[in-house]
């Protein structure tokens, strides 16, 4: 720990204060967005998975203090999953994530996910929310490798018997309805385009 004044603590901790307040209004925002996401495709109730890290112990459970401080705030970078469908001889896995802070992405180097200070600065970090669907494949490999790619808001993989494609795009183009409207069309259209509307029919 770094030594603090008194009166550099208690500073600190307004911030913190604000900070959580703050906090609370963005993951409440975006579980709205989801939420509205998934109503527009006709899908409710998703499960989730914290992506980055681990996730906090629920109420009873035993607090490993060796964890990560990220494992405390698991909507840093998390996984809306709606579900499999069976169409036909296929199977089809829809999701949606978030990547509220992309900063340790951005600036892959010799640090690790808990050194924030060697993150890329938050000006030039972004903050995502992703749509995927796979038809007979989920999440290969590659899609984790190329998941905050700074060449491409799209991806695409395709097997003999599967397919999986991603579209990206920033969570500051879902301010209203109207704005997700437009997004979750356009990611039909593309579903579309790549062979994969069935999911949405």
């Amino acid at each position: 720990m770094s030594a603090l004044s008194s009166e550099q603590f208690d500073a600190t901790l307004v911030d913190v204060r604000k900070a959580y307040r703050l906090l609370y209004s963005y993951q409440r925002r975006v579980m709205d967005t989801i939420q509205l996401i998934g109503e527009k495709f006709d899908r409710y109730e998703p499960l989730g998975f914290p992506l980055f890290s681990g996730m906090a112990p629920r109420e009873g459970g035993k607090v490993n203090f060796d964890s990560w401080a990220w494992d405390w705030l698991p909507m840093y970078c998390y996984e809306f999953y709606f579900g499999k469908a069976v169409i036909g001889s296929d199977e089809y896995d829809f999701a949606i994530s978030i990547y509220s802070d992309s900063g340790w992405e951005d600036n892959l180097g010799e640090h690790d996910q808990t050194e924030v200070e060697n993150f890329a600065v938050p000006e030039k970090s972004g903050s995502w929310i992703y749509m995927y669907v796979g038809r007979n494949m989920w999440k290969p490999k590659s899609f984790e490798d190329d998941w905050s790619s700074a060449t491409s808001d799209e991806f695409q993989e395709q097997s003999e018997t599967g397919k999986f494609i991603s579209r990206r795009l920033p969570l500051s183009e879902l301010m209203t309805e109207d704005a997700i409207v437009v997004a979750v069309d356009s990611f039909k259209a593309y579903c579309i385009r790549q062979g994969m509307g069935d999911l949405f029919d």
